[in-house]
């Protein structure tokens, strides 16, 4: 299986699930979308080289390279529904348009983005098998990651260097969920299956 790498995987858009991940935390900078996930689905074969129809990745990043729009709807902690979005002039030509779950600790995110390419970058050390990796305790499946690793993946503390050599963290900042104006809100809830 191609990891340890950046893996460019815009024809393979329909062969992740990031539904039931969870991310805690994702990073903006002018162009692109870092989005760090714990389990997430692949649910095709020969996405990343694998043979399996499903498995699952403990740790991995999507990069939403070529940013032209991000849109968002969901709960924050008190329950308040959150809508808001930005817009980036300087990639008109991307094309590509997909939904990202952001499911956190105490509430939870749908991002609806347009963008140029969607890369995948799977650790070495990440384990991918079709066990659940749950990094705290739910009805159905225990805790199997420690906690302090995943605040650790979460906040960027241990990217690996072949990425970092990519990525240029620095330029990156943690993306908030903030409320758009009215008209704003009602025009992205309007298209938002569109």
């Amino acid at each position: 299986m191609n990891i340890g790498n950046l893996v460019d995987i815009s024809d393979k858009i329909d062969s992740i699930n990031t539904s039931e991940s969870d991310c805690y935390k994702c990073y903006l900078n002018e162009n692109n979308l870092l989005i760090p996930y714990v389990k997430l689905e692949i649910i095709e074969k020969n996405v990343i080289g694998n043979q399996e129809d499903k498995l699952n990745v403990e740790f991995s990043y999507l990069l939403l390279n070529g940013i032209k729009e991000l849109n968002w709807i969901g709960e924050d902690e008190d329950r308040k529904r959150i809508v808001g979005g930005i817009k980036n002039d300087g990639n008109e030509k991307a094309e590509l348009k997909d939904w990202f779950a952001i499911n956190r600790e105490n509430d939870g995110f749908e991002i609806k983005a347009i963008f140029k390419k969607l890369m995948i970058f799977i650790p070495n050390d990440s384990r991918i098998g079709t066990d659940w990796w749950s990094p705290k305790n739910t009805p159905n499946f225990p805790q199997n990651i420690k906690t302090q690793k995943v605040k650790d993946f979460f906040s960027l503390k241990n990217v690996p260097e072949q990425l970092k050599k990519v990525l240029e963290l620095e330029s990156y900042s943690a993306l908030f969920f903030e409320n758009g104006q009215n008209k704003e809100i009602k025009l992205i809830e309007t298209n938002w299956t569109e």
